[in-house]
């Protein structure tokens, strides 16, 4: 190389670099320019930093060093709480100067654009509704339309957090091993007892509980309705689990049909006695009771429906139970019931009495057959054949 062209070579090579030094941070310097954060700077210095900046930030927002970075959801945000406030006229506050029309108008359009742009360009990109798990409320239905199966599942799996007031917020759900751990338990459970039903078949209960076996007595306080003129009557006796009737106690957790027979109001003051009719142990070491639905006594006999879910070892429990309602004395001492030597109708004691109470065991949300059918869609005998046992085959094939 010709030692002449060496020092022009430098010199080309020197600004070579410092031109590749400086046009970064002129390009900056253009887009920080160009950028929406430059056409909103005037009206945020105007109303805004005396408060909102890098030495006041009241509550927290800083706005002379927030970027402007919509593409974030976070900052995305911060910038659209800002523009809601000042469309609302929440800010500046009252005891603030109010902005000119124009100006305000010019800084929402210009902050409202960007935020449109940046949301749609979310949407496009993730979808509206962000991926979540299901409710535990959600997943009970599913697998209640999945399987045909009816039984609570919610009590069994973690309570949902709250987020803005919603438990299917996305940001705000946990997916820990824990839940998913009792989300598979739960999966197993209901699985065990549709394969059950579909296998063995349905568990049948039917009983009529009249008067006599209604009022039957259990150790312990007595605190069961009075038996008078073959029917049971339940007064306004303000006991605990007054109106327990430990004879309809049922074997097994599932849903029942409770019919009330011949459902009359005593001494009714306006056409009606209401009372309650709810489902536990009626005992103090396990004191829940579970609501079943409330009784309308009218002064003409009819009979009352109600289907619930009746855990294993639970009875039911109707009484009139109306905070209007005078109070019947117990009539006995020592947490009992007594009715001997008093007649609480006569005495004008408001009551609602029953010739018999029927419970029969139900299957509300499907039918053995389409539980089957859910089960085994699609198996064919080829499939059903290469089970083990015979049993097992024409348990499947019915």
């Amino acid at each position: 190389m010709n030692p002449a062209f060496l020092p022009r070579l430098l010199r080309t090579a020197a600004l070579v670099t410092v031109a590749a030094v400086l046009l970064p941070s002129t390009s900056r310097a253009a887009e920080k320019e160009t950028s929406p954060l430059a056409a909103l700077t005037p009206f945020l210095s105007a109303n805004c930093y005396d408060c909102h900046d890098d030495t006041t930030d009241k509550g927290g927002l800083n706005l002379l060093d927030l970027e402007f970075a919509p593409d974030q959801h976070a900052n995305f945000t911060v910038w659209e709480r800002v523009f809601d406030r000042v469309r609302t006229g929440e800010m500046p506050p009252k005891k603030e100067p109010r902005p000119e029309a124009e100006p305000m108008a010019a800084f929402l359009e210009n902050l409202k654009a960007p935020l449109l742009a940046a949301d749609r360009q979310d949407k496009a990109e993730r979808g509206r509704v962000q991926v979540r798990r299901l409710t535990r409320r959600e997943y009970e239905h599913t697998l209640h339309d999945l399987l045909g199966v009816d039984m609570p599942l919610q009590e069994l799996l973690p309570e949902d957090p709250v987020t803005y007031g919603f438990e299917t917020v996305s940001a705000g759900q946990q997916l820990s091993h824990y839940n998913l751990g009792q989300y598979l338990e739960v999966a197993d459970l209901v699985l065990n007892d549709a394969f059950e039903r579909a296998t063995n078949g349905e568990k049948t209960f039917t009983k009529t509980f009249l008067p006599e076996q209604l009022g039957k007595r259990k150790a312990g306080n007595f605190r069961g309705p009075e038996i008078r003129d073959g029917v049971s009557i339940a007064w306004p006796i303000r006991l605990q689990f007054y109106g327990q009737l430990p004879a309809t106690t049922v074997p097994e957790s599932g849903w029942y049909r409770v019919t009330l027979k011949d459902v009359l109001a005593i001494n009714p003051n306006h056409d009606a006695v209401w009372g309650t009719l709810r489902s536990g142990t009626c005992s103090s070491s396990s004191p829940l009771l579970f609501p079943i639905g409330l009784v309308e006594a009218t002064r003409e006999k009819r009979d009352l429906t109600f289907d619930a879910w009746i855990r294993q070892g639970h009875m039911l429990e109707l009484k009139p139970n109306d905070a209007t309602m005078k109070v019947a004395p117990t009539g006995a001492k020592g947490g009992n019931v007594g009715y001997q030597g008093r007649d609480l109708k006569k005495q004008g004691f408001q009551g609602i009495s029953v010739t018999a109470i029927k419970m029969e065991r139900i299957y509300p949300n499907s039918t053995r057959w389409q539980l089957r059918k859910n089960l085994f869609a699609g198996l064919t005998k080829e499939d059903v054949a290469k089970l083990g046992s015979k049993e097992e085959r024409q348990a499947i094939l019915g």
